[in-house]
């Protein structure tokens, strides 16, 4: 019997992932998502015992307690004893270089780092929290970066807060220039499939469809976001938010003789074919590609061009076809117009759009609810509530 991923396994049982990360823990096999790979005796394993729970009169399963997993592994995204989003698990200490404020507000934790600087987790006075990107020193002494800088930071704040974190603050004329966005506590869609596995196609669609407006929200105040990847999607109980224009914002250092022209700005296995070869020729057609390689991730598990070496990644998106194994028949139109490799041949967002919104499904009141879109162990991994 060859090795399987959580999700596979579950599917071919026929119960949840939950379930199935649930007997493993049982069992004493720890792992921390439903994309991680189950060694082929422990499929056997898994497999007897879980046909001998689906056995078992409902009856006799309703009658009794709910145990809970244990403790999950160091690094998990999932709350001790719960199979539920950790909102801290991104959160890591101040290292000593670490500045302790940032204009008016206290820096209370390091999020994370970036082409532009770094990430932390800032506070008003008032007690809100805020996500706070600071500039690498080398680009703040760049008189043409803060120019760049100045415009761009001014473009988004015309993006729909809607769609995006809204921007807040910003000093783009300090010795150190600084952009301060509202901050939102929800799990990335990279967070929600690996604990959870892909999405079914109703999720899908939803997905899809709320990516699209929000990279229209982004493309109409002249920005190309540039680095649209699973962890740069946020999945929160009012929908999807796309966060980091870092590199819209790092690729106005592209003309400055600080930077590398050539220097590849974006992530290969989501990056378009464009953007691979030349990081600033890229246009609202490079989001298109790089949405099209988040929904293979969404509903696969896994980039187009899976493989753990950047440059052979970039090789191959320009020679050989995406990997789209695993993407629901119904959904490879989607995804493949999206992939095309000659910009001019991918759709418009508005196009792209329509198509989505006709095959979408919503419930009987004409809503879409998560609890009718998701499988139970995602809604259950969101922490969400119906509304």
């Amino acid at each position: 019997m060859a090795n399987v991923r959580v999700y596979e396994l579950a599917k071919k049982v026929g119960v949840d992932s939950k379930v199935v990360l649930d007997k493993m823990t049982e069992l004493g096999h720890l792992v921390r998502s439903a994309s991680a790979t189950i060694e082929a005796p422990v499929v056997r394993e898994l497999i007897d015992a879980l046909s001998a729970v689906q056995e078992r009169m409902p009856e006799q399963r309703a009658s009794e307690p709910r145990s809970c997993p244990g403790p999950p592994p160091a690094g998990s995204v999932l709350r001790p004893q719960h199979h539920e989003w950790d909102p801290t698990s991104r959160w890591k200490p101040l290292q000593h270089f670490d500045p302790r404020r940032v204009g008016p507000y206290t820096v209370l934790r390091r999020i994370g780092s970036g082409s532009m600087g770094r990430v932390f987790l800032g506070q008003s006075p008032a007690g809100r929290l805020l996500a706070v990107k600071v500039v690498k020193e080398e680009l703040a002494d760049d008189p043409e970066f803060r120019r760049r800088f100045q415009r761009e930071v001014a473009a988004a704040r015309g993006v729909n807060g809607f769609y995006a974190p809204p921007v807040v603050d910003a000093d783009t004329g300090g010795d150190i220039p600084w952009l301060a966005t509202a901050y939102v506590s929800a799990p990335s869609l990279r967070d929600l499939v690996d604990a959870c596995g892909p999405l079914p196609l109703k999720a899908l669609r939803w997905a899809a469809a709320q990516l699209v407006e929000a990279l229209r929200s982004v493309h109409a105040a002249a920005i190309v976001h540039r680095d649209l990847k699973p962890s740069n999607v946020l999945v929160g109980v009012d929908g999807l938010r796309v966060i980091d224009f870092g590199l819209a914002l790092a690729a106005a250092a592209a003309a400055s003789k600080l930077t590398v022209a050539h220097a590849t700005l974006g992530t290969p296995a989501y990056m378009s074919p464009e953007q691979a070869l030349d990081a600033r020729k890229v246009t609202p057609a490079s989001d298109v590609y790089a949405l099209g390689a988040v929904l293979v991730f969404a509903a696969a598990g896994h980039s187009p061009y899976p493989g753990g070496d950047p440059v052979r990644t970039m090789i191959r998106m320009q020679t050989e076809a995406p990997d789209l194994s695993g993407v629901p028949e119904a959904f490879v139109d989607v995804v493949a117009a999206c992939l095309r490799r000659d910009p001019a041949g991918r759709p418009e967002l508005g196009e792209l759009l329509d198509r989505l919104a006709r095959d979408m499904e919503p419930g009987p009141d004409g809503m879409y609810r998560p609890s009718e879109l998701l499988p139970p162990a995602a809604f259950e991994f969101l922490g969400l509530q119906d509304v």
